[in-house]
C-alpha cells in the first residue's frame, strides 16, 4: 500500500520555495501534497487535495469545509491515503456527502 514515504516531491511550479508531489491511489483517484509560504502549512504539516479523475480531474470534497485540508502531518496524510486505496467506493461517497452538505 502507498504512503507519504512514496511521495516524489518537487519544486512547487506556482509557489516559489514550495514543494509538491503527486500521486495516483484507486479508483482514479489522485492525491496531491504540498508545502510552502502562504499555503495552509507550517513546519512538519502539509495542504493536501485529491482529485477525481473520473471526474474530469475535479477537486474531491475531502472535507464539509473545503476541497483541501491543511496542517496535515505524515501520520493524518497517510491516514487519508489508506482510506483511499483500501475502500475507495466509501471515500468518493463521503466525499460526494460532504459536497452536499456544504451546499446546503
Amino acid at each position: 500500500m502507498k504512503n507519504f514515504n512514496d511521495l516524489e516531491f518537487g519544486r512547487h511550479r506556482a509557489v516559489g520555495g514550495g514543494i509538491h508531489a503527486r500521486m495516483d491511489l484507486a479508483d482514479d483517484m489522485e492525491i496531491s501534497v504540498v508545502a510552502g509560504p502562504n499555503l495552509y502549512n507550517d513546519e512538519g504539516t502539509y495542504e493536501i487535495a485529491v482529485f477525481d479523475n473520473l471526474s474530469d480531474g475535479a477537486l474531491m470534497h475531502i472535507s464539509t469545509e473545503d476541497d483541501v485540508i491543511g496542517w496535515q502531518d505524515e501520520d493524518e496524510i497517510n491516514t487519508i491515503m489508506e482510506s483511499i486505496q483500501t475502500d475507495p467506493k466509501t471515500f468518493r461517497e463521503r466525499c460526494l456527502q460532504n459536497k452536499r452538505d456544504r451546499d446546503d
